[in-house]
């Protein structure tokens, strides 16, 4: 009897037109849907066991049927208004792009039901009776026609009851048929499902790679922002209660400012300080100049750091521009002395002072300035604390605090001896190699010494690329500033100077 429901039902199948629809039932426990009939193309839901399909057409194993809300497609966020498609003839996606195949077509007035929206571009909806999906017609079972038959329909119908006993090797003969296809089927499915773990796992292996790339970058950014503020010249200008301009203990005017700035060179830092009861146009005045010459100004703090009840400058000046950069002094001495403004702290309190105060004065810049001989890494674990604290920190510019701005002496590389070179710089000999491309947007080229014929890499180069470049694998001595690098084996140096050792 189940053999004889078996072909009657495959006949009816058969019998279908394009407007005909039948009900079938999920004999799967879990049965994808995708957009096209093939296992090549994307699923776009999934449906159960016992859940029922409409059937519109069969194709080589496959049914054709109306979407169900478990399948969800892609379309065009810009046309859907409230739940309901304004445009004609509206692509329907199996994903967010035009990469994904269409698996259906909206027109003006549709409504549909919108799950979610990404980049504000592609609107994910749930299925409906205008879109049409597929499945495998081997778990699904199929009921009777939805639609009336005619005569010769019925006729047929009448001559299938009417098969005897000898239908049943026939029937089992489309069984084995169909056990065969499955078991093709099964053996597709997994061997997509394998593919499928092996692409996520590349691309979580790219994703990886990604985020360590990106965590290089931003520190590279942090390095060579330090390394230009390090480079930095400042001037400092004082007013005094009698409205005079001193730059160290020399009286100038507004036009001698603006030549020692011009004389300092692009790029210095100008610091502008005031006794209490100056006047605030007066104050605004050196503050604009500065601004004029396109300088970096920042203006000292109008609170004093450990007395905040006491104010050098009224709140109307910083009403008059709120944007207006502002610093208070951190100064360190040999061997390990600090000072904010001229107040001593020691080191123990340092820290919660500072987060005491950071707390309060956030809007400033802490400038850090060191005494010729400290330690860096003492100036780098104080850097790291007044950040922790909630300040902007402003590393040390090379130069006076008075008007003598300190040119950095060049660096030179003699033919007939080494020359000493200046603190925080080292010296390295090797041959030029270039590095791998993903890298290259980091670095510019790999030092390396030969060992045994072979190339070993001891240090990555940053800068000075156009001059560099002449001398691939070539053997050079650079000079430069070296910094360690999160995550990288090897030191990065940025190349202030580079010689090659053979003509």
């Amino acid at each position: 009897m189940k053999t004889l429901i078996l072909l009657l039902s495959s006949f009816l199948i058969f019998s279908l037109g394009a407007e005909d629809i039948r009900k079938g039932t999920v004999q799967a426990e879990k049965l994808r849907v995708r957009s096209k009939p093939s296992t090549k193309f994307e699923v776009v839901g999934q449906l159960k066991k016992g859940d029922e399909v409409k059937v519109v057409e069969e194709k080589e194993g496959w049914l054709k049927i109306v979407a169900p809300e478990a399948v969800s497609g892609w379309m065009s966020n810009k046309f859907i208004n409230n739940g309901v498609v304004t445009g004609d003839r509206i692509n329907v996606r199996a994903g967010p792009s035009v990469a994904f195949n269409i698996f259906g077509k909206l027109n003006k007035g549709d409504e549909v039901k919108v799950l979610e929206v990404k980049d504000k571009i592609w609107a994910k909806i749930q299925g409906n009776s205008k879109l049409h999906v597929w499945v495998s017609s081997t778990y699904v079972k199929m009921e009777p026609i939805m639609v009336a038959r005619n005569d010769k329909e019925n006729d047929k119908l009448n001559d299938v009851k009417a098969v005897d006993a000898g239908t049943d090797k026939t029937t089992a003969e489309e069984l084995a048929k169909l056990q065969k296809e499955l078991e093709k089927e099964k053996k597709a499915a997994e061997e997509a499902r394998k593919k499928l773990e092996e692409e996520k796992k590349k691309l979580a292996k790219l994703e990886e790679e990604k985020k360590a790339t990106a965590k290089k970058v931003e520190l590279i950014e942090k390095l060579l922002e330090i390394e230009k503020k390090k480079k930095s010249k400042k001037l400092v200008v004082n007013i005094t209660k009698d409205d005079e301009f001193l730059i160290g203990s020399q009286k100038v005017s507004v036009k001698e400012i603006k030549d020692y700035y011009k004389a300092a060179g692009e790029g210095t830092i100008a610091f502008v300080k005031a006794d209490e009861n100056v006047k605030e146009g007066t104050v605004l005045k050196i503050v604009n100049v500065f601004k004029e010459l396109k300088a970096e100004v920042y203006l000292e703090d109008p609170s004093k750091l450990l007395d905040p009840n006491v104010s050098t400058l009224s709140k109307e000046l910083w009403n008059t521009d709120p944007n207006q950069k502002t610093y208070m002094t951190l100064t360190v001495k040999k061997p390990n002395i600090m000072f904010m403004d001229t107040v001593k702290i020691p080191e123990e309190h340092l820290e919660s002072i500072l987060k005491t105060y950071g707390k309060n004065f956030n809007q400033s810049t802490v400038y850090i300035q060191a005494e010729k001989g400290v330690e860096e890494h003492i100036l780098d674990r104080l850097m790291k604390n007044v950040q922790e604290s909630g300040f902007k920190v402003i590393t040390f510019p090379a130069g006076a605090d008075g008007h003598e701005v300190v040119e950095e002496q060049p660096i030179e590389i003699k033919e007939d001896k080494e020359i000493p070179i200046p603190a925080g710089r080292i010296r390295k000999t090797g041959y030029l190699l270039n590095v791998q491309v993903n890298d290259r947007h980091i670095v510019d080229f790999a030092l390396a010494i030969k060992v045994d014929k072979e190339f070993v890499a001891i240090a990555y180069l940053k800068g000075m690329a156009d001059k560099l470049k002449d001398y691939y694998l070539k053997e050079i001595k650079i000079i430069g500033v070296q910094k360690k690098l999160e995550g990288w084996s090897r030191p990065l140096i940025f190349v202030e100077q580079v010689k090659p050792l053979n003509k």
